[in-house]
């Protein structure tokens, strides 16, 4: 279920959350990079998400492969996503550069 009039409330009619197939509500969330606990590494991770905890940016091929997290990667193949890991890597080190610069990173979701 998506967040259809893109006012970031799930509590609306029509739009509850239901565990591993909501997405993300629509809105700008801060990123920061952490260590998952899951991953066993760094990964970016997406704060204030109504409903959501723990909204990682990782890889993964489908949607098996999430609960609400974002999969970074490719869309070269139907109902896939490929390179994943690769650009996971590579949001990382960027989000991991501007942060090192003083920068706050956010992620808008639309």
């Amino acid at each position: 279920m998506r967040d259809y009039n893109k006012d970031g409330d799930l509590d609306e009619p029509g739009e509850e959350k239901v565990y591993g197939q909501t997405a993300i509500p629509y809105g700008t969330y801060p990123v920061t990079i952490v260590d998952s606990p899951k991953f066993k590494r760094r990964v970016p991770l997406l704060h204030g998400v109504k409903g959501f905890s723990a909204i990682e940016i990782h890889a993964g091929n489908t949607p098996e492969d999430t609960h609400g997290c974002i999969l970074p990667g490719e869309n070269t193949e139907k109902g896939k996503v490929t390179h994943s890991r690769y650009w996971e890597d590579k949001i990382t080190e960027m989000i991991e550069k501007y942060i090192s610069e003083g920068e706050q990173v956010f992620i808008k979701i639309d």
